[in-house]
């Protein structure tokens, strides 16, 4: 996870980055319609997605809710 979070930083990850109390670590990317996701974007959320960390895109915040 150390070299996730380096990652994340060194890339200006997801606007969000939320550690939940059990631990659990969530990063979201705030997006308003119609802006998409950058490829870059999209690659990282993949990764951390393969790799069992949750990561999403959200254009609301019934979105941002129903992912957390």
């Amino acid at each position: 996870m150390e070299h996730i979070l380096k990652l994340v930083f060194q890339l200006d990850g997801p606007d969000l980055t939320i550690i939940t109390d059990d631990g659990r670590v969530i990063f979201c990317e705030t997006k308003i319609h119609p802006r998409k996701p950058t490829q870059e974007q999209i690659n990282f959320i993949n990764m951390l997605n393969t790799r069992g960390i949750k990561a999403f895109v959200a254009y609301s915040l019934e979105e941002f809710i129903e992912n957390v």
